[in-house]
């Protein structure tokens, strides 16, 4: 069960969450202007804006809004000074944890919260703008990540003993096609059994197993620590083949390959939307 915070606090989660989001260096000018905000134009405006500010009764008033901002100014700059330095902090924590990864064994032994932090990061460095929701999310989705106006649903299996199933791939995938977004990933540092694989290929689901997993953190690793192994740049030419996969020409989205089951085309192959059943569009093969 999701615990429950005030509005306060969920404010200052927010604040941190949005300078978590920004580079480092926009911290101090941002604090700055909360500052000349509460202490030079909030007390500007109130005296020489406020309507009905020559009216008597209207000046108390704007005396203790005056008083009240320049008088915490300072407080609540510090406040939003104090979050960037814990957004500081948090950020080089996510770095120092994926640049010491060392291969997919270090990365199993992360606990699972560590292992949707690790992705976030990985993620981040793709460019992507990524919401960690603590897969309180519908169908346990971890990660919503967003970038260019499009929405990828992420969500994590650290699951060392046993492989993720069909169940797992059909839940995310349901949710995708409920919150209409543009992908879905399903990320173990494991591996999936036939059945979700199948479906995943037939629904546009994207699957990462250990050894891809292994190269996306080695891809935008600064460190250099992890190395791949021959079998992980295999495992990752044919993810890269499947993403070259045609666009839909309705939606945009990947097209998968299917087989036709029935009707005059029965065991033919054609592309079909991944967006399916939403997106009905088809093209041949070829």
């Amino acid at each position: 069960m999701a615990r429950r915070t005030s509005q306060s606090d969920q404010n200052l989660d927010d604040l941190l969450d949005v300078l978590c989001l920004v580079p480092w260096w926009m911290g101090p000018p941002l604090i700055f202007l909360v500052w000349w905000l509460l202490h030079d134009l909030v007390p500007t405006l109130a005296t020489d804006y406020w309507p009905g500010r020559d009216h008597e009764l209207a000046k108390p008033g704007i005396q203790l809004l005056t008083t009240m901002s320049v008088t915490f100014s300072p407080v609540i700059a510090g406040v939003v000074g104090l979050v960037w330095v814990v957004a500081l902090l948090k950020k080089m924590g996510r770095s120092r944890r994926l640049e010491r990864q060392t291969g997919i064994e270090s990365i199993r032994s992360l606990s699972w919260r560590e292992f949707e932090l690790l992705l976030g990061e990985a993620f981040r460095r793709q460019r992507y703008m990524v919401e960690d929701t603590g897969g309180v999310a519908d169908g346990g989705v971890d990660l919503i990540l967003s970038r260019r106006g499009q929405v990828t649903l992420v969500q994590a299996k650290q699951w060392k003993a046993r492989k993720v199933g069909v169940k797992i791939v059909r839940e995310l995938f349901g949710v995708q096609i409920s919150r209409q977004a543009h992908d879905a990933i399903v990320v173990t540092s494991g591996d999936y059994t036939r059945e979700a694989r199948q479906f995943a290929a037939s629904n546009g689901v994207k699957l990462v197993d250990g050894p891809v997993l292994e190269r996306m953190i080695a891809d935008v690793q600064r460190s250099g620590r992890v190395q791949p192994t021959p079998k992980t740049r295999s495992s990752s030419t044919k993810t890269a083949t499947a993403a070259a996969n045609p666009r839909c020409p309705k939606c945009g989205k990947p097209m998968v390959q299917r087989v036709a089951q029935r009707g005059a085309n029965a065991g033919q192959a054609f592309w079909g939307c991944s967006g399916y059943p939403s997106c009905r569009a088809t093209r041949r093969v070829g």
